[in-house]
């Protein structure tokens, strides 16, 4: 498993970044990480971390001189937004000072999202005969049937 993900500027471990040039790359490694920071425009610094970069890589051919872990991070994240709007539009998350009940609230909500794509990727595809209205149409008319369930 890799990790390919932003990092906040203001974290006390990474030192301040100022006067850097525009569209300059600044790359730090570990053992298992690759750290990148970028500059895209003046006052402005993007950082990610890979684990699956072992070494700095810019594209000399893309005019604003992007490392390829930004590049690789653009065509991957919107899978992840796409959730997150999701998730953000029917949440069950309330204010709490517990950490269970915000563990059980989030677990609940991805699994609400699971079960929604689920239910629109295969059960979309199977077409159903009759939907409720009809059916209810029909029992009242007296063409179809109501079955007692007592």
């Amino acid at each position: 498993m890799t990790l390919l993900d932003t990092v906040r500027k203001n974290r006390s471990d990474l030192p301040p970044v100022t006067g850097r040039q525009v569209m300059s790359t600044m790359f730090a490694y570990h053992k298992d990480a690759t750290v990148a920071s970028y500059c895209p425009k003046k006052g402005r610094v993007v950082i990610l971390m890979s684990s699956l970069h072992s070494q700095g890589e810019v594209d000399v051919t893309n005019p604003k001189k992007k490392p390829a872990m930004i590049l690789e991070y653009n065509a991957t994240k919107g899978g992840v937004d796409t959730a997150d709007k999701m998730l953000r539009t029917y949440s069950t998350k309330c204010m709490t000072r517990r950490w269970p009940v915000a563990v059980f609230s989030n677990v609940l909500d991805i699994s609400a999202l699971d079960a929604y794509i689920y239910v629109d990727t295969f059960e979309s595809s199977v077409e159903y005969k009759t939907t409720t209205q009809e059916t209810l149409v029909s029992v009242s008319t007296g063409e179809g049937t109501c079955w007692d369930s007592r």
